[in-house]
C-alpha cells in the first residue's frame, strides 16, 4: 500500500514539476510571442485549460502525501508539533493551498471571463488581461518554487 501511495505521490510531484515547467517556458512565452494577434486570446485560453489538470495533481499530492504521513506516523500527529523536514513539507503544501484559493484562483476567474469574451467578440486581448496573465505567471512561480523546496526537503530529509 506504502509503494503504489509513494508512486501516486511521485507522479503527481512529476506532472506538477513537468506541467509548471510547459506553463512557463512554452504557454507563457507563446502568449507573449502571440501578443496583439488574433492567436492571443487563443494561447491564453489554452493555458486556462491546463488549470483543472493542476488542480487534480495538487489533490493526488495532497491526499497521498498525507495518507503516506498518517500510515508513518501510525495514526500518531506528533510529527505536527515536532519540527522536522515532513512538517516543514506539510506546511508549506498548506501554504500553497491558502496561496492558490487566495492570489492565484481568482485573477484566473477573471481572466478566463475576459479571454472569453474577447473570443466571443473575436476581439484582441485588452492591455489588462495581458497585465493579469503576467501577475498570474508570476503567482505560479512562486507556487512552482514552493513544490521545487518541497520536492528538495523530501529527496534530502535535509533535517
Amino acid at each position: 500500500m506504502m509503494n503504489m501511495l509513494l508512486l501516486v505521490h511521485l507522479i503527481a510531484v512529476c506532472a506538477w514539476v513537468g506541467g509548471g515547467i510547459y506553463e512557463r517556458f512554452f504557454v507563457l512565452k507563446a502568449v507573449d510571442h502571440a501578443k496583439g494577434t488574433n492567436y492571443e486570446a487563443r494561447m491564453v485560453q489554452i493555458m486556462l485549460k491546463a488549470v483543472p489538470y493542476f488542480k487534480v495533481v495538487t489533490a493526488l499530492l495532497i491526499l497521498s502525501g498525507l495518507a503516506m504521513t498518517l500510515i508513518n506516523a501510525q495514526g500518531s500527529f506528533s510529527w505536527i508539533v515536532h519540527w522536522s523536514w515532513l512538517s516543514l513539507k506539510v506546511y508549506i503544501m498548506i501554504a500553497l493551498m491558502v496561496f492558490g484559493y487566495a492570489f492565484i484562483n481568482p485573477p484566473l476567474n477573471k481572466v478566463a471571463a475576459h479571454i472569453k469574451l474577447d473570443i466571443d467578440n473575436d476581439q484582441i486581448v485588452t492591455d489588462e488581461t495581458r497585465a493579469a496573465v503576467r501577475r498570474i505567471g508570476v503567482l505560479l512561480d512562486i507556487a512552482h518554487l514552493g513544490v521545487i523546496v518541497n520536492l528538495i526537503l523530501g529527496v534530502t530529509k535535509f533535517f
